[in-house]
Order: structure tokens, then sequence, then C-alpha cells
């Protein structure tokens, strides 16, 4: 088994690029300002037909060690943390059948921000270490039962990820 440690970054409008758009108030300036709140427009776009499905997943602490990886190819999903921070490792889309493990890495999800990954993005659950965080998850009605591509590579490719703080 091969084990390569991952970083954690803090997810900036930059290093989420290449797995999705990072959505925060932090990335552009509000659309609207007034004294009882302010607004940001179109902090992400996805362009989807039919039904639109809200979840919430509860993270609940874990030795940061990711083994296993889905995608969907035809949607994007949003993950935003409710009462907490999370860690996620993401993979880059690929055309082949499992990420491409030198293009894995660590970030911070921050509670109050959010990512809309891309259609092919690798990623797993959100992790935690300290405390449960539930997590806000939106994609296509239907996602889990007809476009999720899981791969557990430590079985399939011997090849796992530790995350260090």
């Amino acid at each position: 088994m091969t084990t390569q440690t991952l970083q954690i970054q803090e997810l900036t409008s930059e290093n989420a690029n290449p797995y999705g758009t990072l959505i925060s108030k932090t990335v552009k300036e509000p659309a609207y300002e007034c004294e009882e709140f302010d607004f940001w427009n179109e902090l992400a776009i996805e362009e989807t037909s039919g039904v639109i499905s809200v979840g919430m997943v509860e993270a609940r602490p874990q030795k940061l060690t990711a083994t296993t990886f889905e995608r969907h190819t035809r949607t994007g999903e949003l993950l935003a943390p409710l009462d907490g921070d999370v860690i996620l490792v993401l993979g880059r889309p690929t055309d082949g059948s499992t990420p491409d493990v030198n293009q894995v890495e660590a970030f911070r999800l921050r509670s109050g921000a959010a990512i809309l990954l891309k259609r092919g993005a690798w990623h797993y659950a959100p992790m935690v270490s300290d405390k449960p965080v539930r997590v806000l998850v939106v994609f296509r009605k239907g996602t889990p039962d007809d476009d999720l591509e899981m791969h557990k590579i430590d079985e399939e490719i011997g090849m796992r990820f530790e995350v260090v703080q």
C-alpha cells in the first residue's frame, strides 16, 4: 500500500478552480447592500435541467485518511458546511475511471462558504477530526441512483491519502 501525505490548504477561488467554484462573500462585492442585508448574486452557476435535490451529510470525527473517491458526470455538486469547517480531499476531473493520484489535494472549507464541484470532480464525504459537522449537499435529483461512480482506491490501486493538519 502506498500512502501519500497531503497538507491541508485553505480553499481559495484560485486553488478551487480545477475542482469547482468557491462560493464565499469574499470572492466579490455584494450586488446589493442596504441596512438590513447584503446580497451576493451569481457566486456560482450550474447549468442543469430537471429537479434539484437538497440533502445533508453529517461528517463525524475520524482519522483523516482518504481511500474512497466518487464522481458525478451529469451534475455538479454543492457542499456547504453549516456548523463547522470541513476537510475535502479533491481530485481533478479525469477522462479515466479513477482519479489521477498525482492531482489530488486537501482543502479546508470554512463554515459559511461552499464549493460547487464541477461535473466529474473526484471527491468523497467531507471529513472532520474534532466534532460532527452538518454539510448541505445539492445536486440533480436521482444522482445517487443513476450518476454515482465510486472507487475504493486502496483496494483497486493500492493507494491512500493521509491528511495532516
